[in-house]
């Protein structure tokens, strides 16, 4: 790889990481005002997002142990936000649902960092706004396939 590539790279991460810890900045105010911290909104979020899940499925979409999934999941059913049910076809699974009160903090917070981002981006021309979403989105999607298959590689032993 060349320097001026490697450079571009960092550039790339540097800007990411910046533009991630400015957006969780900014969102903070807002996601505490539900009283809620910012672990227990992203898993709240990630329900909201994958539709009901089972405990299980949370630590793959949230990418948290076990035991602080079930600590956050308890915080959240306890304020209000997550609802746990089990199916009559299974009685043994615990799966999760957002109530109506997790689904109005959630529309809140994406409202205000919806207009933050938007506020950003305004002087940019609308096809510049498509560009930049689709180069974000397909990044994601080549460093997932990327982290997937080596999640599911076997160990060499």
């Amino acid at each position: 790889m060349s320097s001026e590539s490697c450079r571009h790279i960092e550039t790339i991460e540097r800007n990411v990481r910046r533009i991630h810890y400015l957006l969780a900045r900014r969102t903070k105010p807002l996601i505490r005002r539900f009283g809620l911290t910012s672990s227990r909104f992203h898993l709240l979020l990630a329900v909201y997002r994958n539709g009901p899940l089972h405990m299980r499925e949370l630590h793959r979409h949230t990418h948290v142990t076990g035991s602080t999934v079930t600590s956050l999941v308890d915080g959240l059913e306890e304020a209000g936000f997550l609802t746990r049910y089990r199916t009559p076809q299974d009685r043994r699974r615990v799966y999760v649902r957002v109530t109506d009160r997790g689904e109005s903090c959630i529309n809140e917070v994406r409202a205000g960092r919806c207009a933050l981002i938007e506020a950003a981006m305004a002087s940019l021309p609308d096809t510049e706004r498509i560009a930049v979403a689709n180069t974000l989105r397909h990044l994601g999607d080549r460093l997932q396939e990327t982290d997937e298959r080596e999640e599911n590689r076997p160990c060499d032993r």
